[in-house]
């Protein structure tokens, strides 16, 4: 009875994630039952997510790359690959004693790859395989479990594309102050911004996260793959000539 009873109010108590506002790879995160005030002035809290979308039993979330041409009109590209990223061990509801286990509940890369539990990818054209996977996968697992992939993707386009309008005229503002060419198409700077994205057991899109510099580091065959070709697309739709690629590509190999 008293088991029963304590079960109960884990469910409905609430946990939360707080990551460390200088922090990066992962140092710093950890969950809490009971934040402060205290935390709040060097580091972003944001609520559990009480329900979420499981894949094998664990926990995932979504890297997905959008490359932002202009701000003024605001023109956004979705590459259409990017990186499910698993937990590295099987997902139980977060509780007091639990919540340390931080590969059952955190899905950041840096903090799973350290669990003697995480499989890494070996071959590039097995997305399907480890605990990081690609896109191709997950349109065939959404199928598989009857999810509607359309609706869901919708689901996210919509939530990056809200998340660009709330900030389009401070990024205007702030691009028209720096550009003075008066004959300026909007297009003299990019960025290439990784958004971290998680879905609930309905299908709905959660915003974790936006990395104004997502790593592009590759340690396995399958991070190789998916960057390089985000990379080869990024390149041509910023219209950098073949000779600026030659060049660095020179430079890479000499130094």
């Amino acid at each position: 009875r008293r088991s029963g009873e304590k079960r109960r109010r884990n469910k409905e108590k609430k946990f939360y994630i707080v990551k460390p506002n200088n922090g990066c790879m992962g140092k710093g995160i950890f969950m809490t039952a009971n934040p402060n005030p205290k935390m709040f002035d060097n580091a972003v809290v944001q609520e559990y997510l009480a329900n979420p979308m499981l894949i094998e039993g664990r926990k995932f979330d979504l890297r997905c790359y959008v490359l932002l041409l202009s701000v003024a009109p605001l023109r956004v590209l979705f590459y259409r690959d990017g990186l499910v990223r698993m937990c590295a061990e099987e997902y139980t509801p977060p509780t007091e004693e639990n919540i340390s286990v931080q590969c059952k509940h955190i899905t950041n890369y840096a903090v799973n790859k350290r669990s003697e539990n995480f499989e890494f990818n070996t071959n590039a054209d097995e997305g399907d395989r480890g605990n990081k996977r690609d896109f191709k996968f997950l349109n065939r697992w959404f199928y598989q479990q009857g999810y509607d992939a359309e609706q869901i993707w919708e689901g996210i386009h919509d939530t990056i594309i809200k998340t660009f309008v709330a900030v389009q005229r401070t990024l205007a503002q702030s691009y028209k102050s720096s550009v003075t060419n008066d004959d300026d198409s909007g297009m003299a700077c990019f960025e290439l911004l990784g958004f971290d994205i998680m879905l609930d057991n309905t299908g709905k899109a959660w915003l974790i996260e936006v990395n104004h510099s997502p790593s592009l580091v590759v340690e396995t065959p399958l991070d190789h793959r998916i960057k390089l070709g985000l990379l080869r697309e990024t390149l041509t739709l910023i219209h950098v000539p073949h000779t600026a690629k030659r060049y660095a590509a020179y430079q890479d190999r000499h130094g």
